[in-house]
């Protein structure tokens, strides 16, 4: 069976993500699992010299690619969609806690709604190769699609839940794969009302 990476059509290595990235997945592994981590994860990604990653420098988003797959198999022992749900939870909580997300966040606010339906800010700034369209449908529901999107489908339901969770609002996210690399997000909260949403 082809692992999640495979099913995934990559669009190009002119498009790029920062080294930071790159840097901060080999410390996670390395907070996770230690230095038997990173050297599994060095062996699984052969073609990228850990040492001489520069958090400054743009890598292609191919090698991204190649590294949150070789994370799935260090950190969870698969790349099935529940490993990609977790690392889309820890891609979010690292870009909100980079400085850049803290600006983002402070200027969007605490709600739920609000923080997805800026969330196309944040994705410019962190993955700018992807389009992200929001449509609110009513005060507790909303559907957010995310075209030439290059990651498994639940890569950013888990993102989408890891806002949920940091801003403590109880929602039901369910994703849909609309083909050509675009993927349909819908959030309904539960309740009629919430405080946070």
């Amino acid at each position: 069976m082809p692992n999640a990476i495979e099913k995934t059509t990559v669009l190009s290595d002119i498009e790029k993500v920062q080294g930071f990235f790159l840097i901060e997945d080999i410390s996670y592994v390395q907070k996770v699992k230690g230095p038997e981590g990173v050297a599994a994860l060095q062996k699984l990604v052969p073609s990228l010299n850990f040492n001489t990653i520069s958090a400054i420098k743009k890598y292609p988003l191919t090698l991204e690619l190649e590294m949150l797959h070789a994370m799935t198999i260090v950190l969870y022992g698969n790349d099935s969609p529940e490993s990609w749900f977790e690392l889309g939870r820890h891609d979010l909580e690292t870009c909100v806690n980079s400085n850049l997300g803290k600006v983002i966040l402070a200027l969007i606010g605490p709600k739920y709604t609000e923080l997805i339906k800026h969330g196309g800010r944040i994705l410019t700034a962190f993955a700018p190769f992807v389009r992200y369209k929001f449509l609110k449908l009513s005060d507790t529901e909303c559907k957010i699609t995310i075209e030439n999107d290059p990651y498994p489908i639940e890569y950013y339901r888990g993102s989408l839940s890891a806002i949920k969770d940091m801003v403590k609002t109880e929602a039901t996210i369910t994703a849909t794969d609309l083909g050509n690399k675009t993927h349909l997000y819908h959030v309904q909260a539960a309740g009629t009302q919430q405080k946070n949403m």
